[in-house]
């Protein structure tokens, strides 16, 4: 016997049609099989972290905690709750700024081989076991109107190693750029 139910056709065991109750657990005919482009997901995450930030001559920041990851295609009627730890360090000094960042765990995009970016629009490397990104940022000029900073990400999975390089320019305004001064 089977149900349509909100556009997912389930198969509903014999014993509660004779019943005439939906007290047992139905499941979607096509668990098995590939899931369409039609299949509403849901997707959350809950990121709780404790820091500790102490400014002197040297700024530095460290904090840790855990990702929960929730993540459900609706045609499955299952969800996938995969949990990791995160710790992050960021020190600088003068011009001269580390970020450190290493995640360990679940693969935390477990839907990414069926929907890839169109669910999971996060860095990819969080589908690895462990995975640690370091950051290296030199701020070649930094007043109150400019940053322009150039970057070098090492990236490091239990499978792959990559490296990202990147130039920014952030330009800053607020209401008093344009007033006039007397």
């Amino acid at each position: 016997t089977f149900a349509l139910i909100g556009g997912v056709m389930y198969e509903v065991p014999d014993s509660a049609v004779a019943d005439r109750t939906m007290d047992v657990k139905i499941r979607p005919v096509n668990t098995d099989a590939e899931i369409t482009e039609e299949c509403l997901n849901d997707d959350g995450t809950i990121n709780p972290l404790l820091t500790y930030k102490h400014d002197g001559n040297v700024n530095w920041q460290a904090d840790a905690g855990v990702i929960w990851q929730l993540q459900r295609c609706r045609a499955e009627d299952r969800w996938h709750t995969p949990l990791a730890f995160i710790g992050m360090g960021r020190a600088q000094w003068r011009w001269l700024e580390v970020k450190e960042t290493v995640k360990a765990g679940k693969n935390l995009f477990p839907l990414y081989e069926q929907f890839g970016s169109q669910l999971n629009l996060g860095d990819p490397y969080y589908r690895a076991r462990f995975y640690s990104r370091t950051d290296a940022t030199a701020h070649l000029v930094r007043n109150r109107w400019v940053d322009l900073a150039t970057t070098l990400s090492v990236h490091v999975t239990d499978k792959t190693t990559g490296f990202w390089q990147e130039l920014s320019c952030h330009i800053y305004f607020d209401n008093n750029t344009f007033r006039k001064t007397r």
